[in-house]
């Protein structure tokens, strides 16, 4: 969560009128891999949490609605990025699959089963 926050503030210092917004910063590729693996660690641990018995749950309702703002601002910062690089498009992507599963699986969409796998899901697009 820690690495998602810091995320969200760079991207808005790095807009116009932020604070870094002068010095035409960017992250580097490495950078951007830090913040989509906490992007990832966070989804799989929801979506590990989810499919548990609501009395085994490991996180309370309002962490997990804080959790999934921070992964739907992180799916933001990647989604406007995706026209410069195909990293930042896969990135986007595979953020897109997760947060649209986790939030059929907090709607009571998702079960205990395996789902069926649509094309757009798959790893090999």
């Amino acid at each position: 969560m820690a690495l998602l926050r810091i995320q969200a503030t760079l991207h808005r210092e790095a807009q116009p009128g932020g604070r870094i917004s002068e010095v035409m910063w960017r992250l580097t590729a490495l950078q951007k891999h830090d913040f989509l693996l906490g992007a990832m660690i966070v989804s799989l641990d929801l979506n590990h949490d989810g499919r548990s018995a609501a009395a085994r749950a490991f996180w309370s309702k309002d962490q997990r609605v804080e959790m999934l703002a921070a992964l739907e601002t992180a799916l933001a910062i990647w989604e406007g990025d995706e026209a410069t690089s195909m990293e930042a498009y896969k990135g986007a992507k595979v953020l897109r699959i997760m947060v649209d599963k986790l939030k059929a699986q907090q709607q009571g969409e998702g079960g205990e089963g395996e789902e069926e796998m649509l094309p757009e899901h798959s790893a090999a697009m």
